[in-house]
């Protein structure tokens, strides 16, 4: 549940390390975002860089093992939203994630995440050993009013939803995968 105090609503949660277990708090989180009057555009960046955080929270750290929690928050206001993933894993060390861009790493799936989270928050880090990740983001300018129509373009996709999940049945294989 949320609590509101002074224009900041803050939102924890602890829950197995298996996918499907957080998606009430991205949902909430969804909820919290409209309600402090963030943007389309920012709610959709926040969203996918807190489904990447527990996504990896889960694969990696506690590789889909429910007896391992993960522990998630947020504080929203207007100004700013941080977010906090922990799991019960061994930690990792960020600087050795490969660079998903370099040709090499091109066609491997590793990296990706971590990639997505610093473009689309203005701070990520990690605690020492790398089990907890930090995020934070500031609303984006308001674009600038367009003196000419955009062209139009027709949508490939009949979802206007900016929600994500962590419960995709790909994850899920790797998961099975990983604890066979």
């Amino acid at each position: 549940m949320s609590e509101i105090t002074t224009k900041t609503l803050t939102n924890s949660t602890v829950f197995p390390g298996v996918f499907g277990e957080g998606e009430s708090f991205v949902e909430q989180m969804l909820k919290d975002l409209e309600k402090m009057g963030w943007s389309d555009r920012d709610t959709f960046a926040i969203n996918l860089a807190l489904v990447e955080g527990l996504t990896n929270a889960i694969r990696h750290g506690s590789k889909c093992d429910p007896s391992k929690m993960v522990h998630a928050t947020y504080t929203v206001s207007p100004e700013q939203i941080t977010m906090s993933v922990r799991d019960e894993g061994p930690g990792f060390n960020v600087a050795e994630v490969a660079d998903p861009t370099d040709e090499a790493n091109l066609n491997t799936a590793s990296g990706r995440g971590c990639l997505l989270m610093r473009s689309f928050m203005n701070e990520v880090r990690y605690n020492d050993i790398g089990n907890e990740l930090f995020m934070r983001k500031y609303p984006s300018p308001d674009p600038l009013p367009e003196e000419e129509e955009e062209p139009s373009y027709e949508e490939e996709s009949d979802s206007d939803s900016v929600s994500g999940s962590v419960s995709d049945s790909s994850m899920g294989d790797s998961c099975l995968a990983a604890n066979s």
